[in-house]
C-alpha cells in the first residue's frame, strides 16, 4: 500500500484499526520516508503497543486515543520505520 501525501494533498484519517487480532500481534509495520517529516505536518500518529489491546471498536477509537500516550512519528528524508 502507498499513499502520496503532499502540502496540496493531504487528509487526515482517523482513529482505526483494521486486521484482526491474531493479525496484527504477527504484522510488520515498514514505512519508508522520501521526505522529512516533523511533528507540525503530523504525518503520523499512534498509540505505542495499542495492539496489546486487542480489538477496539471503531466507536471507541478516538476516545481511547484521547485517553492514551499518543506518539508523533518524525522522521528524517530517506529513513524508514520499523
Amino acid at each position: 500500500m502507498a499513499f502520496n501525501k503532499s502540502e496540496t494533498g493531504n487528509w487526515a484519517v482517523l482513529w482505526h484499526c483494521e486486521p484482526p487480532f491474531e493479525v496484527l500481534n504477527r504484522m510488520l509495520f515498514v514505512r519508508v520516508h522520501l521526505d522529512t517529516t516533523g511533528s507540525d505536518d503530523r504525518v503520523m500518529e499512534i498509540v505505542p503497543k495499542s495492539h496489546q489491546q486487542g480489538i477496539i471498536a471503531a466507536s471507541e477509537a478516538a476516545k481511547f486515543a484521547s485517553e492514551s500516550q499518543t506518539e508523533i512519528c518524525e522522521n528524517q528524508i530517506k529513513t524508514s520505520t520499523v
